[in-house]
C-alpha cells in the first residue's frame, strides 16, 4: 500500500505535491484516520514533465465507509485554490457546500503546505452538520442522543452518516441500517513501558464504529473497535477487549455508552501497565533468589528468565546433575501463571533437542501474592521437581529414549 501510495504521489506536480503530503500524513476525523488518493491526471495539453499531476481523487474514511471527492488543482494558478467535487456515489445529491462556508478556501494561503488539508476539514465538518440535519429528520430520537454526547468534555468531534427510511420490507436477519456513528477515543499511553510505544507508529487512537439498525423505536446496535498501529502494538498479546452488549448494564443511550467505552479502554492502559510492574517484580525476586545462577533474563519486557540449577546426588550416579530452568510470563500475567521447563544439560534426544519437561499449571500459584512470594514458592517447587527429574533421567522411567553428552 506504501509503495502504491509512494508511485502515486510521484505522478503529482511537485506544487501540488507539497499540499499533499501533509494531507496523507496528519490524517482527517476522528483517530486521524488515514486519507489516500487515486486516478492522479494532469489536466495540462502539453507534459513536459513525466510528473505533472494536478489533479486527484482523494479518499476521505468517514464513519467506516471512504468519501470519493476530486480535487482540482490548476498549477499555472495556484494562487487561487482548488475545485472540490463531491461525488453523488456518496448517497447524498443534496450536499451542496456554499464556498463561503470553507473560509480556508476563500482565503487561501497558497505558501502554507497544511492549506488543502485545512480546506478538506472544514468540508468534513460541513458535511458532518448536513448528515446531522438528515439524522434529525428521519430519526429524531438517535440525532437526541448524539446532540448530547456532542456537548461532553471527554468525547471528541465525531462522524455520523444516516441511512433513508427503508423503501422495502426488510427480514429480520437483514435489517435495515438507518445510522452509523465513528467516534474517536484518544488514548494516553504515557503511563506504558516505553518499549510499547514506538515513536513511529502514528497517533494513539481508537475509533469506535457504532451501527444502528430499524426498528428506530428499538433499534438493535453493532459495536467495534479499530486501533491505530500505536494502539495495536501496545496492546498485543494481552487480554481480547470484550465490549458490553447495547442495552446491558443500563447502556441504552450514546452518551452511556461512548464514556462506558473509553472507560474500558483506560482500564485496559492501566492493566498493561500494572501487568509489566508484576513482571518485573517477579523477575527481580528470581534473581535475587538464584542469583548465583542466573543465566539471562529480558530487561526490557520482564517476560523470560533462564538459570542454572543443580540437583542433590542422585542414587546410582557419583556427581550431581545440573538443569537450566527457562521462565516464561504472558502480557497477561499474573492472571495466567508462568511456564516453567527444566532442560537437562547433559541428556539429547535422538533428534538432538535437549530433554526436557514443561510446567504451566498444577503447581503453587497465586496471582493475588506478592512477586516475593511467589518466587519463593516457585523455588521450593522447581527444587523438588529437579531432584525428582533427575531421578527419571538416572532410572529411565518418564522419559523416550535419549543420550547422555558430555
Amino acid at each position: 500500500m506504501e509503495d502504491v501510495e509512494e508511485c502515486l504521489t510521484g505522478q503529482l506536480d511537485h506544487r501540488v505535491r507539497a499540499f499533499v503530503q501533509p494531507l496523507l500524513r496528519a490524517g482527517i476525523g476522528p483517530g486521524s484516520q488515514r486519507v489516500r488518493i487515486s486516478e492522479v491526471q494532469s489536466g495540462c495539453r502539453e507534459r513536459d514533465v513525466e510528473a505533472s499531476g494536478d489533479r486527484f481523487v482523494c479518499l476521505v474514511p468517514y464513519c467506516g465507509r471512504t468519501l470519493s471527492w476530486q480535487v482540482i488543482f490548476d498549477i499555472h494558478r495556484l494562487h487561487i485554490g482548488p475545485d472540490v467535487i463531491v461525488s453523488s456515489e456518496d448517497g447524498r445529491d443534496d450536499f451542496a457546500p456554499d464556498i463561503l462556508d470553507l473560509p480556508s478556501l476563500c482565503n487561501w494561503n497558497a505558501k502554507d503546505p497544511a492549506a488543502l488539508r485545512n480546506v478538506l476539514v472544514e468540508l468534513v465538518q460541513l458535511y458532518r452538520d448536513h448528515c446531522f440535519k438528515k439524522l434529525t429528520a428521519w430519526t429524531p430520537a438517535i440525532a437526541a442522543q448524539a446532540e448530547v454526547l456532542s456537548n461532553m468534555k471527554l468525547v471528541p468531534p465525531f462522524d455520523m452518516l444516516p441511512f433513508p427510511p427503508a423503501t422495502t420490507t426488510t427480514s429480520t436477519d437483514e435489517r435495515a441500517l438507518i445510522a452509523a456513528f465513528s467516534i474517536g477515543l484518544p488514548i494516553d499511553l504515557s503511563l506504558l513501558p516505553a518499549y510499547l510505544i514506538p515513536l513511529n507508529l502514528g497517533p494513539s487512537r481508537a475509533n469506535l464504529i457504532l451501527s444502528f439498525y430499524e426498528p428506530k423505536e428499538n433499534p438493535a446496535v453493532g459495536a467495534r473497535l479499530d486501533f491505530s498501529p500505536q494502539i495495536q502494538h501496545a496492546f498485543h498479546g494481552s487480554a481480547p477487549l470484550a465490549l458490553p452488549a447495547w442495552g446491558s448494564e443500563g447502556l441504552t443511550c450514546l452518551h452511556e455508552y461512548v464514556p462506558n467505552i473509553r472507560q474500558i479502554l483506560l482500564d485496559k492502559v492501566e492493566q498493561i501497565c500494572e501487568s509489566f510492574v508484576r513482571r518485573r517484580d517477579f523477575v527481580l525476586a528470581f534473581c535475587s533468589v538464584f542469583g548465583r545462577g542466573l543465566l539471562e533474563f529480558d530487561s526490557e519486557s520482564f517476560r523470560k528468565i533462564s538459570f542454572l540449577v543443580e540437583s542433590p546426588v542422585t542414587p546410582g550416579t557419583s556427581h550431581k546433575l545440573y538443569f537450566i530452568v527457562y521462565v516464561e510470563l504472558s502480557n497477561q500475567f499474573p492472571t495466567l501463571c508462568p511456564k516453567f521447563t527444566l532442560q537437562s544439560v547433559y541428556h539429547v534426544r535422538p533428534s538432538g533437542s535437549r530433554v526436557s519437561c514443561t510446567f504451566d499449571s498444577n503447581y503453587p500459584y497465586s496471582p493475588r501474592w506478592h512477586g516475593d512470594e511467589m518466587a519463593a514458592r516457585a523455588r521450593v517447587f522447581l527444587l523438588e521437581r529437579t531432584e525428582t527429574f533427575a531421578k527419571e533421567l538416572v532410572s529411565g522411567t518418564g522419559q523416550s529414549h535419549w543420550e547422555v553428552v558430555c
